[in-house]
């Protein structure tokens, strides 16, 4: 087993506007993008909140410096529902396989092709999640990411960057995460997982020769140790950190719940 990382946010707030501190007062923003793998084309959504999510009705609408306003289909999401601290893998190459994992195909409608760091010096991307169908309302943005090559604005794959500023979850519209032709991927810092109104700031890029982060500590929230530790989540060598369930309150909250460093 390799790499595993879970977080939760602990306070539940209600209510469809965004707020001005940036704290998340809808719950649906606790689903955020948390990665974005430019070598394989996927897209990865995490629930980060403390309660079950729901994806029926949520949609995407992505841009890039080509296309724009291409959305997912109605209902290419429904069915899935996000326990706490799991997530999405979405398949921009359609090669999903495993529990967790989706082909955009398979979500359909249309996305703006292809998912990488577009080398090119006009290269850029946005992409939102709406839990609504109301595109030119920034309030019913899940989440929003964008990236550019070396951080030039981009009037074309800005086309909802207006909205995700309105709507409380981007800071500035002209503001990209800034990639190049090296990038491999970009990572959603943990710390502000419970905040919503994100920046370039709160993202981790990662350049070609960065092949792994290795967690150098492993906290045990909830479950029962059976075998295995730290070691075994860092190495592939058939060896697994295996755990009990523990005891929950609710039978939303996960039972096995562990948090790498």
């Amino acid at each position: 087993m390799k790499n595993i990382f879970a977080i939760a946010a602990l306070v539940i707030f209600t209510g469809l506007a965004s707020s001005v501190d940036g704290q998340i007062n809808t719950p649906e923003r606790y689903v955020q993008i948390s990665s974005v793998n430019f070598g394989t084309s996927v897209l990865t959504l995490t629930n980060f909140g403390p309660n079950d999510q729901s994806l029926n009705g949520w949609r995407f609408c992505s841009h890039d410096e080509n296309e724009f306003r291409r959305y997912s289909s109605v209902g290419g999401l429904n069915g899935i529902t996000l326990m706490p601290g799991e997530s999405l893998a979405v398949h921009f190459n359609n090669d999903a396989s495993g529990t967790g994992t989706i082909n955009a195909s398979t979500i359909g409608g249309a996305f703006a092709q292809p998912l990488d760091q577009m080398p090119a010096s006009t290269g850029a991307y946005g992409i939102q999640i709406y839990f609504l169908s109301q595109f030119g309302n920034g309030d019913a943005i899940a989440d929003h990411i964008q990236w550019s090559y070396d951080g030039n604005d981009n009037t074309n794959a800005d086309d909802r960057s207006d909205e995700a500023e309105s709507g409380g979850v981007w800071q500035d519209q002209s503001e990209w995460i800034s990639v190049d032709s090296s990038t491999q991927a970009i990572l959603l810092d943990t710390a502000v997982t419970g905040n919503e109104n994100h920046s370039p700031a709160n993202y981790t890029v990662v350049d070609a020769g960065v092949n792994e982060i290795v967690p150098t500590d492993v906290t045990v929230f909830r479950g029962l140790v059976a075998s295995g530790g730290l070691a075994e989540t860092t190495q592939s060598d058939d060896l697994a950190f295996e755990l009990n369930p523990g005891f929950t309150l609710t039978s939303s909250e996960a039972p096995v719940w562990i948090i790498h460093d």
